[in-house]
């Protein structure tokens, strides 16, 4: 196949042109003319046998000082993964060339200490000689303050023992929770309880003559990060009661349900 050009031309005599003037006018009349001649490829560069592609990227919530891993997703309209390079456009100016592997890829980065609020970054692929060029954006959220979670578990214990309480610190948005807390006991000791991996235990030796119900307060004061500022208490309570066949106190805890639900996300 190919496109055949012609060209008209108007021819303009000097009688047409103005004696004043300094222009001359020409025009130019251009007709296509398609010819379906065997033996001939197409002349115009031709995408419509190239596949439409997409990229699929996920929004991060993270906290300023940490390393990410974005995970991108490349594959055909169809579904067909894709073997490809495509270009990490990221929040501070840089770009990385990712390798995408049957369709997976996944790109690091950085949160610069001093970042704060939203960012976004974004992923393309130039296309080749099969597929079409594609482009998606994400987000990066730097939370000022992240709302956290803590639990603590019943405890059944003895007189004059000494037990272990286990308390969980659970941030909002999958995070994992590396820090200190406050932990006020019954008897009104204080300790500084480390947490690691979002878990840690108070040691704590009941009173022999603990009778009645006693609060417990454990709570967030410190911090080591920015998205930490905030405090949290969460009171728990204790009921001792004296058995005098058995010699025994049973704690019975009752956590407030979901205090810190209440919480929001400090702007």
């Amino acid at each position: 196949m190919v496109f055949l050009f012609i060209f008209g031309i108007n021819i303009v005599s000097a009688a047409d042109i103005n004696e004043n003037s300094t222009n001359v006018l020409a025009s130019q009349n251009m007709d296509l003319i398609y010819s379906d001649v065997d033996g001939y490829d197409d002349v115009l560069a031709d995408n419509s046998s190239k596949v439409s592609t997409e990229i699929s990227v996920e929004n991060v919530v993270t906290k300023a000082g940490s390393n990410i891993t974005i995970p991108i997703n490349v594959s055909s309209a169809d579904g067909m993964p894709l073997n490809c390079n495509v270009t990490a456009l990221l929040p501070d100016g840089t770009n990385q060339i990712v390798n995408i592997i049957n369709g997976n890829g996944n790109v690091g980065y950085f949160i610069p200490e001093d970042y704060s609020g939203e960012y976004d970054f974004s992923i393309e692929f130039l296309g080749n000689e099969n597929y079409l060029p594609s482009t998606a954006t994400g987000l990066i959220t730097i939370p000022p303050k992240i709302p956290v979670q803590i639990f603590i578990r019943d405890i059944n214990a003895k007189p004059g023992e000494n037990i272990n309480i286990p308390i969980y610190v659970v941030p909002y948005y999958g995070l994992v929770f590396n820090g200190n807390i406050v932990v006020e006991l019954p008897d009104g000791s204080t300790k500084i309880l480390t947490i690691t991996n979002g878990f840690g235990t108070v040691d704590w030796t009941v009173p022999m003559d603990y009778n009645g119900t006693f609060n417990v307060t454990a709570s967030l004061k410190e911090t080591i990060h920015i998205w930490l500022l905030m405090e949290l208490v969460l009171y728990l309570s204790l009921l001792i009661v004296h058995n005098p066949l058995k010699k025994g106190i049973k704690f019975k805890i009752m956590l407030m349900q979901w205090l810190t639900r209440m919480l929001q996300v400090i702007q």
